[in-house]
């Protein structure tokens, strides 16, 4: 329901405006905080989230590639996930080149096959596999099998999908906009999540250049391996004792 939405976030604002520190997950976010609840910037701390190395982790070597090979997006249907962006360019990646590489789609889709076609005349349906809802151990399997992460959102609070899939071992191209590119850092490609041929573009390079395609995927185990809840939760603790010190002066 969008009042209770509207009223929700309404409250969170005030809540949030009125507390002595704010934890925000990127620096992005607390951009924003700053920005539209005029909260003082030296209130607002940045601490990124972690990812679960012991659930997202890489394809063993022993293991074979998935057949066909296929590229992940998740994020359903809404707006800031940017699906539409992935479709098109899949779209164009399929018509241009002779890869045969399918497109997986997880997440809340409420779309039809005849409104997918009607939308995008070029999809080839045969190589789309929508999936509404995953558990975590089959999202893992599914990041683990990926040769190619895109995640093209328009606004991501952190954007812990991009740590998922590197911490998967999976070559990620993420957007510009937001927290992306704080996250990605250098490992990963990053496009203008509003230009889907660029999208395309990077999609059949990273694919076709195979070098590429293994620099990504190391420099994202590392990268990954960066991000721990136990330095979050410390770093949160730190904060806590900050503020209680406040309250007593």
């Amino acid at each position: 329901d969008k009042a209770i939405n509207r009223w929700w976030y309404r409250r969170q604002m005030r809540v949030a405006s009125r507390a002595a520190r704010l934890i925000c997950v990127s620096e992005a976010t607390r951009q924003d905080a700053v920005r539209f609840l005029q909260s003082p910037a030296d209130r607002c701390t940045v601490i990124h989230e972690g990812v679960d190395r012991q659930v997202f982790q890489p394809r063993a070597a022993s293991q074979p590639p998935s057949s066909p090979p296929f590229i992940l997006f998740i994020g359903g249907d809404f707006p800031n996930k940017n699906r539409p962006a992935a479709l098109a360019a899949f779209a164009q990646f399929a018509q241009a080149t002779t890869l045969p590489h399918h497109l997986v789609l997880v997440g809340q889709d409420a779309t039809s096959d005849a409104e997918l076609l009607r939308r995008y005349p070029d999809l080839n349906l045969g190589r789309i596999r929508r999936l509404s809802h995953v558990a975590q151990d089959e999202l893992a399997c599914l990041y683990r099998d990926a040769d190619l992460f895109v995640f093209p959102s328009t606004c991501e609070g952190f954007g812990l999908p991009v740590l998922e899939a590197m911490a998967s071992g999976a070559p990620v191209i993420a957007s510009t906009a937001s927290s992306l590119p704080e996250v990605a850092g250098d490992a990963a490609v990053l496009v203008d999540p509003s230009d889907a041929d660029a999208l395309a573009a990077a999609m059949q390079q990273v694919l076709d250049d195979r070098t590429l395609h293994q620099r990504l995927r190391a420099a994202g185990l590392a990268r990954a391996a960066a991000f721990t809840w136990q330095r979050a939760a410390m770093q949160t603790l730190k904060v806590y004792q900050e503020a209680a010190t406040q309250e007593k002066v």
